[in-house]
């Protein structure tokens, strides 16, 4: 009873993971990045079809096939990662270097299919069988996942500084994705090994495996409610250029989008309240130069909600909160570029006393605003001073 529950289990979730995967090739998302994220759902459906599947006739019947079921982890590390890439670096193309990735799972390929594992050439099995088998795999999954959290930190520290919040709830998604594939691949790795090890004892271990299942549905409902994770029209501009915010999509669409705040009980008086505190707090603590600063913070610095903060600067400032955040970063780093008390601090130190957590941030944002570089900026004030003393 409980191997046909785990059975059902297991063909519900995949099934989901091919649905999953049909709705994205429909949308066509395949052309920036979730190509990849395809093909791990595609390889998660492959691996809980073997499971689900007779063994002892896949053993008679698809031998190889069979064996090679048990390699397939070494996908899942360089699909993460190459999706990782794609997402937070989408000026970079597929090319024929970053098949080399699949190098080990064709090895294993390779291997299965025309080496005999008895004969001569059995030698080409070592890193394949028993430990260091799985030392390869293990090796291999943390190795990429590492690899995808380097990507991701350094995207997450060039989004930090702008505004769009479809870029940082996707960019929070994507560290949520890696962490849990990175953990449900281990222990399918690890499953995988001691039941080929101890066949047939320890069935029971088959139901490790529905943490594929969990992971499908994790994905799947992220797809439902925020639609913008997987958006088809990926313009490169909008990396090239964050400022140009994206609004978030709504979670579900049954007829037609509700106004934004359509609910919100806000008071003319208590959003007089927000914008001169919100004022006070920029110009006397400074807040806008802690680099770390959050809308959370923000607004329980101003005993309101993050909802009544957000409405406020979108109704009453026009502005996203990093949009404003930044604009009173650049409006103090202008003020200490101009200053002479300023002269001897390098550039870099400006913009961290500003609160901005990078150089090329500092620039990026300054150029945005401004429309130079803050050394142009520095260099045109120290000119103008000049002029006025003449």
């Amino acid at each position: 009873m409980q191997v046909q529950i785990n059975i059902w289990l297991l063909l519900l979730g995949g099934l989901q993971a091919l649905l999953l995967s049909l709705v994205l090739v429909k949308k066509k998302t395949y052309r920036y990045g979730y190509g990849f994220l395809i093909a791990y759902l595609l390889v998660i459906t492959a691996q809980i079809l073997f499971k689900v599947l007779d063994k002892q006739w896949l053993i008679e019947g698809m031998t190889n096939t069979y064996f090679l079921s048990y390699k397939f982890p070494l996908l899942y590390g360089p699909l993460v990662f190459l999706f990782t890439k794609h997402l937070t670096q989408p000026s970079k193309s597929f090319s024929p270097i970053d098949t080399l990735h699949f190098l080990p799972f064709l090895y294993s390929v390779l291997v299965i299919n025309l080496v005999d594992g008895r004969g001569m050439f059995s030698f080409f099995y070592f890193a394949l069988r028993g430990i260091p088998g799985l030392f390869l795999q293990v090796g291999s999954l943390l190795c990429y996942h590492l690899l995808s959290l380097k990507l991701w930190k350094q995207h997450n520290t060039k989004v930090k500084d702008f505004f769009s919040d479809l870029h940082i709830f996707k960019t929070q998604w994507i560290r949520k994705f890696i962490f849990y594939s990175l953990f449900i691949c281990l222990a399918i790795s690890i499953l995988s090994y001691f039941i080929y090890v101890w066949y047939p004892a320890y069935n029971w271990l088959r139901f490790g495996f529905l943490f594929l299942c969990f992971f499908i549905y994790w994905i799947s409902y992220s797809a439902l409610h925020q639609p913008g994770l997987f958006i088809r029209s990926v313009n490169k501009e909008i990396y090239l250029h964050p400022l140009h915010a994206i609004p978030v999509l709504p979670t579900m669409v049954i007829h037609r989008p509700a106004k934004k705040y359509a609910h919100s009980t806000l008071t003319n008086e208590e959003a007089a309240r927000i914008v001169a505190e919100l004022a006070s707090l920029m110009c006397k603590q400074k807040l806008f130069a802690e680099p770390e600063l959050t809308i959370e913070q923000l607004a329980a610095k101003l005993h309101t909600s993050r909802y009544v903060l957000s409405q406020v600067l979108n109704e009453r400032l026009k502005q996203f909160f990093y949009e404003y955040i930044n604009g009173c970063r650049v409006e103090a780093a202008k003020e200490m570029l101009a200053d002479a008390a300023f002269n001897n601090h390098k550039i870099a130190a400006i913009g961290y006393e500003a609160g901005f957590n990078s150089l090329s941030a500092f620039n990026e944002v300054f150029k945005k605003i401004t429309a130079l570089t803050p050394s142009q900026y520095k260099k045109q004030s120290a000119e103008d001073q000049w002029k006025q003393r003449v």
